[in-house]
């Protein structure tokens, strides 16, 4: 599979001069991060466009997704897969990251989710969120959540874009309710393993222009 040629193990780093160096294996992510972004900012707007069409074809005959009523989206950014086409499509109650601190400042990092019928505006990164702070939910609130990556394995882990908002979001998501949380990509992101964090949430599943697999 194309995304297997890319893999945190095949990667090299150069040795840390006069400081201390960070763990191997998080400078591994950090090069492949970069990699799969660079790859994935590389198709084409016709080949993001056709993943797109399919990856929402996957997604519209998943069962779980059929069945859910409040549904955590993303705003596409980076040549992330563009989901935006259910906003129309779907009947659901639809639901945008939104960041913890700009509402509740107190809170530290992380992510809320705000109904998507209110007037959106770019957050900080540039990243459109609902502004409005009419029904705001937590994860756990929510019955099926489009989880954005940047990097997957078939054991379901997910590399993300480094912040750690959804592993924040969702780190006590498995004691509350059962929630789907489904990543999704382009197949080229998928590498043969990836070196987990402790904080890591591992997915249920992941979604690509080629199929949705979902993890035992």
């Amino acid at each position: 599979m194309a995304g297997n040629q890319v893999s945190g193990h095949q990667l090299s780093h150069p040795p840390h001069l006069g400081h201390p160096p960070h763990p191997p294996h998080r400078q591994l992510r950090q090069e492949l991060r970069q990699q799969v972004r660079e790859k994935r900012r590389g198709l084409s707007p016709s080949l993001q466009a056709r993943a797109s069409q399919l990856t929402i074809r996957h997604l519209q005959n998943h069962i779980p997704y059929q069945r859910a009523n409040r549904v955590g989206l993303y705003w596409p950014n980076d040549g992330e897969v563009d989901l935006t086409s259910l906003i129309k499509a779907s009947s659901k109650q639809l639901f945008l990251p939104i960041l913890k601190e700009r509402v509740r400042p107190w809170s530290g990092r992380g992510l809320l989710f705000g109904d998507i019928n209110q007037n959106i505006r770019p957050n900080r990164y540039g990243i459109p969120e609902p502004q409005g702070r009419r029904e705001l939910l937590d994860a756990s609130q929510l019955d099926y959540i489009l989880i954005p990556l940047v990097a997957f394995d078939r054991a379901g882990h997910r590399l993300g874009m480094g912040g750690g908002y959804y592993d924040r979001a969702l780190s006590n998501i498995r004691k509350w309710k059962k929630v789907m949380l489904i990543g999704v990509g382009h197949s080229l992101q998928e590498v043969q393993a990836l070196a987990n964090e402790p904080w890591d949430i591992k997915m249920d599943g992941v979604v690509t222009e080629r199929e949705l697999m979902m993890f035992g």
